[in-house]
């Protein structure tokens, strides 16, 4: 998985610096600890679709998921409401990421 240049992966290495600074403290401190437990909750959360890869590629991988399991009808797509479609690459967008065939 590589995050790029940009909010996530900036905001991860924040986290990891401060996770890092964080546990060379007073590991008994109850403040240091919630700074810990943040910084870790923060971190195992997924990355979703638009965090991973340059706009190219999260593209290909949407059309990888549009067209190998929904085209030409867009019948039994998960990422479609009340029938329209217009929006449903940002509803692909802000899923999870997953190495294979893009969102869970």
């Amino acid at each position: 998985m590589r995050f790029e240049r940009g909010n996530e992966a900036a905001m991860r290495d924040a986290l990891l610096n401060i996770q890092e600074y964080a546990a060379a403290m007073d590991v008994d401190d109850g403040n240091v600890l919630a700074i810990l437990d943040a910084c870790r909750d923060a971190l195992s959360a997924p990355a979703r679709n638009c965090d991973v890869g340059t706009a190219e590629e999260q593209t290909k991988r949407l059309r990888e998921n549009c067209f190998n399991k929904y085209k030409p009808s867009c019948k039994g797509c998960k990422y479609i409401t009340d029938l329209k479609k217009e929006n449903c690459w940002l509803k692909w967008a802000q899923m999870p990421y997953e190495e294979e065939g893009g969102a869970k």
